[in-house]
């Protein structure tokens, strides 16, 4: 699996990408990555894109996350993260995690599209990524 993350301070967001065919372990060391970022701020939004990934993770791999991330959520703070998911199977296994961190102090929404995730986490219309 390639995956990769930037932080842009100055739109205080947080950009990740994996691709090919999911490897948790290879997943888990980037999201650790970040949360070892000097750069990380509390609030920062999110866009994870999940356009180019040929499989998806297990529920029980996505328990992972969520148990990974209530730890993590008072310190993270209030933030929007956008998940870019446009194969159906992907995007539902997507939503279920977005279902099990409803109790979240961050708000989630899964989308298709990179136009659609910038408009929700309320990036400007003429950014690119």
């Amino acid at each position: 699996m390639r995956c990769w993350y930037k932080i842009d301070e100055t739109i205080n967001c947080i950009f990740a990408k994996r691709a090919d065919e999911y490897n948790h372990k290879e997943w888990l060391y980037l999201i650790d990555t970040i949360k070892r970022d000097p750069r990380l701020r509390p609030g920062m939004n999110r866009i994870y894109q999940y356009a180019e990934n040929s499989t998806s993770p297990t529920k029980e791999q996505i328990r992972d996350y969520v148990n990974i991330f209530q730890k993590a959520d008072n310190e993270l703070g209030q933030r929007k993260v956008a998940f870019i998911a446009p194969k159906p199977l992907i995007f539902g296994m997507t939503r279920m995690y977005e279902l099990m961190r409803n109790n979240s102090v961050a708000t989630f929404h899964v989308c298709e599209t990179f136009e659609q995730a910038k408009k929700w986490v309320g990036l400007p219309a003429e950014f690119e990524n």
